[in-house]
């Protein structure tokens, strides 16, 4: 295993939690009633990135290569499909195909990737082959620049935000407005808490 370091291993699976627990607090408060934690368990699977093992075992399986080959927010898009897939199973008792309409819903409800499965390329990959539209590009951008206009340097902060007010008058950029297709980027190190 190449994660076989008990710290690390631990540390891992608690950002995997503390991702599953900022998804379900986005969810409609009747989903987040119903819908409990499961375990994560890091395997060495090379084939899949991600599974979710139903009950008795309840757990979400992330693969060593989708955290050591993928930057985190492809592995928070990863956990996010799995926990699609939870939830329809658990909390909604599909009995449908693993991609049908129930799970289809789940994804929406979750911002998560419905199509991300099989060779479905993750995020990252789908970004660096060029498979992200323009609009995804700029978004990415505009997103980027609002994260840095958090800086604790006052003159990068107001850098970043000028650039990304200018970004988002020039495309019409609407933050509010429901995206097409969604996609969850972590930007920055995965933390209890951010500043």
């Amino acid at each position: 295993m190449i994660f076989s370091d008990p710290e690390t291993h631990r540390r891992l699976v608690a950002a995997l939690e503390i991702e599953w627990d900022l998804a379900a607090g986005g969810l409609p408060p009747a989903l987040q009633r119903c819908v409990r934690r499961p375990g994560f368990v890091i395997v060495p699977e090379r084939h899949h990135l991600g599974a979710w093992v139903p009950a008795p075992v309840r757990a979400i399986h992330i693969s060593e290569r989708c955290i050591g080959e993928h930057p985190w927010y492809a592995v928070v898009d990863v956990l996010r499909h799995e926990m699609a897939h939870q939830i329809a199973d658990e909390v909604l008792h599909a009995d449908e195909t693993p991609h049908g309409e129930t799970f289809q819903r789940c994804c929406e409800a979750l911002k998560a990737n419905p199509r991300a499965s099989g060779s479905y390329p993750t995020l990252d990959e789908a970004v660096l082959q060029g498979q992200a539209t323009e609009d995804d590009r700029i978004m990415a951008r505009v997103r980027k620049l609002l994260a840095l206009s958090e800086s604790p340097n006052r003159h990068e902060a107001e850098s970043a935000l000028a650039k990304a007010r200018e970004l988002m008058a020039r495309y019409q950029v609407d933050l509010a407005a429901p995206a097409a297709d969604y996609v969850s980027i972590v930007l920055g190190e995965p933390a209890h808490r951010h500043s």
